[in-house]
């Protein structure tokens, strides 16, 4: 797959502001994102549609932090976003957005994804960070990620590159991170990482500060070596209520 060139896609409708948000339609809208984060502008996104990717090559995911340093407000508004294709087998934070920072992300299905990655790989968002050094917060709530592959996966040639943090709505959340997830959803996925493959999380560093709430995992969940879970394969400080796992988990399964 050939990489799409998004320099100079804009949005049609909206201004990017909370009053006003960019709208999305189409897939081109999906590129104008990109753009917008790329060129420094506004922050504030809304779906009216839901969108196929299908006519897009190969999804570089969108990364809402330095060098852009954007506070992403993402509202899928109940739309979905379907047939999306990342696989970036050398590369840390793969999802829909690669990396967000200060960011929410609501009310959003993605169907029929494929997102492969070395390290915080996730349906949803791949990772969760902090740029400041000090506690930042991030949330994607109401958000389901169906009959999709999530995966850690390096790029071929690279030697003993193992692979960690995938979950089938966020990958990583990083140290300085208070990452809240809730009402999420994970259906019919197959998820796996050679460390820390969860249903929902798939690993939270050491410091950080992990909440989980009203989430529901039915998809398959391996971790080749260690931390597997229904739920989070590992984390440091964390809190998950009124969650369930439905689906299958595996571990140490390459020892």
């Amino acid at each position: 797959f050939a990489r799409v060139t998004i320099a100079g896609i804009k949005f049609k409708e909206g201004e990017g502001t909370e009053a006003k948000p960019y709208i999305i339609r189409e897939s081109q809208d999906m590129l104008a994102l990109a753009n917008s984060l790329k060129s420094g502008a506004t922050t504030h996104f809304k779906m009216e549609a839901d969108v196929d990717m299908a006519d897009l090559s190969e999804w570089a995911p969108v990364n809402a932090v330095a060098p852009y340093d954007k506070a992403v407000s993402f509202d899928g508004n109940g739309h979905k976003i379907t047939d999306i294709y990342s696989h970036q087998g050398r590369m840390v934070g793969v999802g829909l957005f690669g990396h967000i920072s200060e960011s929410t992300i609501k009310n959003l299905t993605v169907e029929n994804a494929d997102f492969y990655g070395v390290a915080g790989v996730g349906g949803i968002v791949g990772s969760m960070v902090s740029l400041s050094g000090e506690r930042t917060s991030s949330l994607v709530n109401n958000c389901s990620v169906r009959n999709s592959t999530i995966k850690g996966s390096a790029t071929d040639g690279d030697i003993n590159k193992e692979t960690f943090s995938v979950g089938g709505i966020v990958g990583l959340i990083d140290m300085y991170t208070i990452g809240a997830v809730s009402e999420c959803r994970s259906v019919n996925n197959t998820i796996m990482a050679d460390y820390n493959a969860g249903g929902i999380v798939g690993g939270s560093s050491a410091y950080s500060l992990t909440s989980i709430d009203l989430c529901e995992n039915n998809s398959s969940v391996t971790a080749g070596y260690a931390g597997a879970g229904g739920i989070i394969g590992v984390a440091d400080t964390l809190s998950v209520t009124t969650s369930t796992n439905l689906g299958r988990v595996s571990g140490a399964e390459k020892y």
